[in-house]
């Protein structure tokens, strides 16, 4: 549901994210499925970016590497295997960004 707080937080990265190219915003949007407050196995998100935009596992940690440079995501354990955590109002705002009906659904791993 997109509140007032989720419009603040758009704002704030709205910065980094409009820098990002639309493929690498896609598939940033595509870890809202990841469940709230969990991390996410950087395996697990190279299987999804994978399988969404066709990027190898060098790829994966190179993006995963610049999105927490821009403080869009946060690496939770940084030796491997890595795991990936977004703040929960960036969660939301990319779940927005997908569409509330959207097909993707939060997975387990």
């Amino acid at each position: 549901m997109y509140t007032p707080r989720i419009a603040k937080v758009g704002l704030t990265f709205e910065h980094s994210l409009k820098v990002l190219e639309n493929t690498k915003r896609r598939l940033y949007a595509a870890l809202s499925i990841f469940k709230e407050d969990e991390e996410a196995p950087e395996v697990a998100i190279e299987r999804l970016w994978g399988a969404l935009g066709k990027i190898n596992r060098e790829e994966t940690a190179e993006l995963i590497n610049d999105l927490e440079s821009r403080a869009l995501l946060e690496v939770t354990q940084k030796a491997e295997p890595r795991t990936i955590r977004l703040h929960d109002l960036l969660r939301d705002l990319m779940h927005t960004e997908l569409g509330e009906t959207g097909s993707m659904r939060h997975v387990n791993y």
